[in-house]
C-alpha cells in the first residue's frame, strides 16, 4: 500500500484501465495499424492482475477501456471481464465508424453492459470520418439516446482539426457527457501557466457536460520534461473545477507497477483541498459511471 492510500481507501476510482487477455486463443489479437511488436503483446495487466492491484492500492473499481491497439473493435475481452466482476469493473466500447451498421454495433455493446463509447483515430493520419462521418454519427446518436458518456481521444497531430469538428458535432448532437481523454491531446509538457490549454479547448470546456481526463501517461510526460505533475493538476482544478476532472491509469509501461501509478497520482493531487481531491480521485468518475 502506498503512503496515504489507506486514508483514501474506497475513494479512488480508475476511469481508464486497459487490460490484455490471459487467453489469446479466446481473444485473438486484431490490431489497428501495423503488426504488433512482441513487447506489445505482453504489455499491461490481465484482469486478474488488475483486480489484485485494485485491492492492494485501495481502488474501489475501474472502468475498462477497449484496447484497440490489441483487439481492434472486438470488445469481448473488456465486456466479459466486466460481466464477471460487476461490482469492480465496467467497460467502454469502441465501434468501427466505417461499419455500415455502426449504430447497431454500438447498441449491441451497450446492451451487453458498456457504460460509454469511445472515439479514437484508427491509424495515424486517418480522415476525421472516425469522429464525424456517417457511421460515427450513428454511434454518437446511439450514445446520446442511451444517455451514456462519450469519450474522445486526440493525438497532437489531429488535435486542432478534431477539436473544431467536435465542437460542431457536440452542438448538433449534445451528449449527456463528453469526456476528453489525455487532456484532449494538449501539449502539457509545454509547462505553465496553462500546459497547452488553449482557446479551442477552453471554448469546448465552457459547454456544460464536458470533462477532462488525465492518466499516468499524462503525468509521465510532465516528469520527462522535468515539470511537477502537481502544477498541472492544480491548474486544471483552477481552470475547470475538480467536478470536471477525472483520472485513469492507462497501460502500464514495461517495468512499471500499478503501485507506482497510484503513488504518482496521490503525490500530484496532494496539494488540493480535501474536497477537490476526493472529487478528482473518485467523485467525478462515480457520477459519470455509476454502478447499477
Amino acid at each position: 500500500m502506498v503512503p496515504d492510500a489507506t486514508a483514501l481507501r474506497g475513494r479512488l476510482l480508475d476511469a481508464h484501465a486497459l487490460i490484455r487477455a490471459e487467453d489469446p486463443a479466446r481473444y485473438p489479437y486484431a490490431p489497428l495499424g501495423p503488426p504488433l511488436a512482441p513487447r506489445e503483446r505482453e504489455q499491461g495487466m490481465t484482469t486478474r492482475e488488475l483486480l489484485q492491484a485494485l485491492d492492494a492500492q485501495g481502488v474501489e473499481r475501474a472502468i475498462l477501456v477497449q484496447r484497440a491497439r490489441l483487439y481492434g473493435y472486438d470488445n469481448r475481452c473488456v465486456c466479459d471481464s466486466a460481466a464477471a466482476h460487476r461490482q469492480r469493473l465496467q467497460f467502454i466500447c469502441h465501434v468501427d465508424a466505417s461499419d455500415t451498421n455502426s449504430g447497431g454495433r454500438a447498441q449491441d455493446w451497450l446492451g451487453r453492459g458498456a457504460v460509454g463509447v469511445r472515439f479514437m483515430e484508427p491509424v495515424r493520419g486517418a480522415p476525421l470520418s472516425w469522429l464525424d462521418g456517417i457511421g460515427a454519427r450513428q454511434v454518437w446518436r446511439v450514445a446520446c439516446e442511451a444517455g451514456v458518456p462519450i469519450s474522445v481521444h486526440f493525438f497532437p497531430w489531429n488535435r486542432a482539426a478534431g477539436l473544431e469538428a467536435l465542437s460542431a458535432l457536440r452542438g448538433a448532437l449534445p451528449p449527456r457527457a463528453l469526456v476528453l481523454d489525455s487532456v484532449a491531446g494538449s501539449a502539457v509538457d509545454g509547462g505553465p501557466p496553462d500546459f497547452g490549454i488553449d482557446a479551442p479547448l477552453r471554448a469546448l470546456m465552457d459547454l456544460p457536460g464536458t470533462y477532462l481526463k488525465f492518466t499516468a501517461m499524462t503525468l509521465a510526460r510532465l516528469a520527462g520534461a522535468k515539470l511537477a505533475p502537481s502544477e498541472l493538476v492544480g491548474r486544471l482544478v483552477q481552470l475547470f473545477g475538480a467536478q470536471r476532472l477525472l483520472w485513469g491509469s492507462d497501460v502500464l509501461a514495461p517495468g512499471q507497477s500499478y503501485e507506482s501509478l497510484v503513488a504518482g497520482l496521490l503525490e500530484a493531487s496532494a496539494g488540493l483541498a480535501p474536497a477537490d481531491r476526493e472529487q478528482l480521485l473518485h467523485g467525478t468518475a462515480a457520477t459519470l459511471y455509476p454502478l447499477h
